[in-house]
């Protein structure tokens, strides 16, 4: 009986007294993805056709590896934003 009524007590306490947890990183992209983004097509328009990558890499000023891949990702959301805003080509009018 006493142990029912310790597990009553304890059911009790947690229905008013909810888990609380920390909040989580923020939805969707990352600020610092859409800023190398745009940092790297302000990169690529003083120079066209160039990649810029050492370029961008000595602007993030982090370690080799980090830069390269924010290098990757800042190129993905470039080619990403590229594609939406370049009309679908094959359809006709």
């Amino acid at each position: 009986m006493a142990l029912l009524a310790v597990e009553g007590g304890i059911q009790a306490w947690r229905a008013e007294t909810p888990l609380e947890r920390p909040p989580g990183p923020p939805l969707g992209r990352p600020k610092v993805v859409d800023d190398d983004a745009q940092k790297l097509l302000d990169l690529r328009a003083a120079k066209p056709g160039s990649n810029c990558r050492t370029d961008f890499e000595r602007w993030t000023g982090a370690g080799q590896q980090r830069a390269r891949i924010r290098y990757q990702d800042a190129d993905a959301r470039v080619a990403e934003l590229l594609a939406l805003m370049t009309p679908a080509s094959g359809k006709s009018s």
